[in-house]
């Protein structure tokens, strides 16, 4: 993982949203969390929007790291917690819509109170595109 550091912080300058992501049947994973939230910290603003994501929910019985340990951890860091299984399919597309509307919202403040001249222009953007879409075309954030 060391050798990918100078890319991962590139990547960190222009995030608008991080999923740091530990599996709940590896203690060690969940340790490495702190690390990667540091980092977080370090690299972006505040207002990068930052989700903890707990993988393999699927396998409760192999456990390792206990739900109390994850609610204080996201408590402290004021982040959203969730729990997610690829291979049952368990709440992976509410993670990513979470974050997604959590983004989009952000912009809408941001511009809203900077711009108010794109108020209606946003919304009826909106409402033309889909979530998913409104957020990949950034060009309306141009004009900022």
């Amino acid at each position: 993982q060391e050798r990918f550091n100078s890319i991962v912080t590139s990547y960190y300058r222009n995030a608008d949203g991080i999923m740091l992501i530990f599996d709940i049947t590896d203690r060690e994973s969940f340790r490495n969390i702190t690390k990667w939230k540091q980092e977080c910290d370090r690299y972006t603003t505040e207002k990068v929007v930052v989700f903890l994501i707990g993988t393999k929910g699927d396998l409760r019985e192999d456990r390792q790291v206990q739900q109390y340990e994850i609610d204080i951890f996201a408590e402290k860091y004021n982040m959203i917690y969730f729990e997610t299984s690829a291979k049952k399919a368990m709440s992976v597309e509410d993670a990513f819509l979470t974050l997604t509307r959590k983004i989009k919202s952000r912009f809408e403040t941001e511009l809203l109170e900077k711009k108010p001249i794109f108020k209606k222009k946003l919304k009826r953007v909106a409402e033309e595109r889909s979530l998913l879409s409104f957020i990949e075309d950034k060009s309306i954030f141009e004009f900022c």
